[in-house]
């Protein structure tokens, strides 16, 4: 009886070790590997490999991890290939930029804010739309960009049908169907706007003709996402460190002129 109550105690005690051994290993691997890996997307003047390192949120992200002993390699895709990555590549320690969502934050580590943007519509300055509520839009159709999250409860109204809408791949083409007139409004933040109005070669007929409606849909966080694993809990907590060691708002204002210096606190996943 005694040798039986032996063995189970040393199973048992073989089992704590193994179990002990595999969260060193998964922590040593974290820490081991200084190189966070990322995926992104074309947003600018946040993020893009055409945009001045990487973009505002890039430069960013690589100044709070190099803070704390990090590089950070990124590579740029389409929007949808980017959340791609980032749920099916073990490789893809996160993504950026990402509006906060109750949906996102279930599914990843969300960090503190990077960026905040303004999110509303841009309209023909020859035929501005006066609007309180979504349902005043259901008149009109949108233009929006595949993948993205539209606030508000507009994604709600635009799946029940309530609200038509064009889809596009990108919001340099969203402003550019509102300019040539088949939308009447386009889902679009407002620094986006302005820097694809004034750089974009495709919109350049465009500038003296678009303008961001007054009434602004929401007002949104903007962060860095990772998996949820181990690896991704070391580096959300590297990141969250990083980012106390540094002044984010004078690096997003060397980037974007006039942005925002007021942050708002969205409920976040920690």
């Amino acid at each position: 009886m005694k040798g039986k109550r032996r063995i189970l105690w040393l199973v048992r005690a073989a089992g704590w070790v193994s179990l002990l051994c595999l969260l060193a290993i998964n922590a040593a691997w974290g820490a081991a590997d200084s190189t966070v890996y990322l995926a992104s997307t074309p947003w600018p003047p946040y993020s893009g490999a055409s945009q001045p390192d990487g973009g505002a949120t890039t430069e960013l992200i690589r100044e709070a991890f190099a803070a704390v002993g990090r590089k950070v390699v990124v590579n740029f895709y389409p929007w949808r290939r980017t959340m791609f990555m980032a749920r099916q590549n073990p490789q893809t320690d996160g993504f950026y930029p990402a509006y906060y969502s109750s949906a996102r934050a279930q599914e990843f580590l969300v960090s503190a804010p990077i960026a905040v943007s303004l999110v509303g519509f841009a309209e023909r300055s020859d035929a501005p739309v006066k609007w309180q509520s979504l349902s005043d839009l259901a008149p009109y159709r949108l233009a929006v960009v595949d993948g993205y999250y539209n606030p508000g409860g507009l994604d709600a109204m635009i799946a029940h049908g309530v609200i038509k809408t064009d889809t596009v791949r990108d919001d340099a083409l969203a402003l550019g169907i509102l300019g040539a007139g088949r939308v009447r409004l386009a889902v679009v933040g407002r620094n986006v706007m302005n820097y694809l109005l004034r750089t974009d070669p495709t919109l350049r007929r465009y500038r003296a003709s678009i303008d961001f409606n007054p009434h602004v849909l929401a007002t949104l966080t903007v962060h860095l996402m990772f998996r949820k694993t181990p690896r991704g809990r070391v580096l959300q907590q590297d990141f969250a460190r990083g980012l106390h060691m540094i002044d984010q708002q004078a690096i997003m204002k060397r980037y974007i002129p006039g942005y925002l210096t007021e942050l708002p606190v969205p409920p976040t996943a920690r």
